[in-house]
């Protein structure tokens, strides 16, 4: 029943994110703040008491993940590219980026599926808060990585 919920989030509050992105700047501090917000969204469902789908404590991770995670990491999944890839390969870039992006959207679902039928909506959420961590180590380290290098422009 919820399940539309993080991508009507995204279709409200894509376009405030994005200018609000643009004027402040500081693209590496919402991304890393925005790789930790799905991660707590999904400690938040695994202790959600269990109810049915018309339960209202369960709709507040579905919220945060569809603010923060789908709205602004694809907000920023663009601009990242023009600004860490030189133009002469923006077309590589976003190919491979969309590509990737897309591999996800068709590989995880089937497979949380399976897991949530075998070992419960705990499995797929701690599955979820897994990659949480995991994009949230890579971001980091995307902004190590940029600021060593000395270009700094994230």
């Amino acid at each position: 029943m919820w399940t539309p919920v993080p991508f009507l989030m995204v279709s409200l509050v894509s376009p405030f994110f994005g200018t609000m992105i643009d004027r402040i700047g500081n693209r590496m501090t919402f991304a890393v703040l925005f790789n930790i917000t799905p991660a707590l969204a999904m400690l938040w469902a695994l202790a959600t008491p269990k109810c049915d789908d018309a339960c209202w404590p369960s709709v507040v991770p579905l919220l945060i993940i569809g603010i923060s995670n789908i709205s602004i990491l694809n907000i920023q999944q663009g601009s990242l590219v023009a600004y860490t890839v030189p133009p002469e390969r923006f077309g590589m870039a976003y190919g491979l980026l969309y590509c990737c992006v897309n591999l996800s959207y068709t590989i995880f679902p089937p497979i949380l599926g399976v897991v949530q039928v075998h070992g419960g909506y705990d499995s797929a959420f701690f599955i979820l808060f897994m990659l949480g961590i995991f994009g949230l180590v890579m971001t980091i380290f995307m902004y190590y990585t940029d600021s060593h290098e000395g270009n700094s422009v994230l």
